[in-house]
């Protein structure tokens, strides 16, 4: 699925969270991911592992739609870095 994979390089060199919601409209090139998971929400960011190429971190709500606020933002991009920080220092 060629644009799962515009997703992966689209956010690999990103260093904070993205997301789509409600207020957040999703990007274009995101509709048929949107519509293959069924999901109303998605709050997501790269992953830099030294050891293999980048992953993709992510929260999806698919029941309903989440506005994601400035905190959850916060917070899930600070526990992205340090799963990343992990990674560079304990592989």
């Amino acid at each position: 699925m060629p644009f799962i994979s515009n997703l992966f390089h689209e956010i690999k060199g990103v260093n904070s969270a993205l997301w789509s919601d409600d207020q957040k409209a999703w990007p274009e090139q995101y509709q048929q991911i949107k519509t293959l998971f069924n999901m109303e929400s998605m709050l997501y960011m790269s992953i830099q592992p030294t050891f293999e190429k980048p992953w993709l971190f992510g929260i999806h709500h698919c029941t309903k739609a989440h506005d994601f606020n400035k905190a959850e933002i916060w917070i899930f991009t600070d526990i992205g870095h340090e799963i990343s920080g992990a990674f560079r220092t304990r592989i």
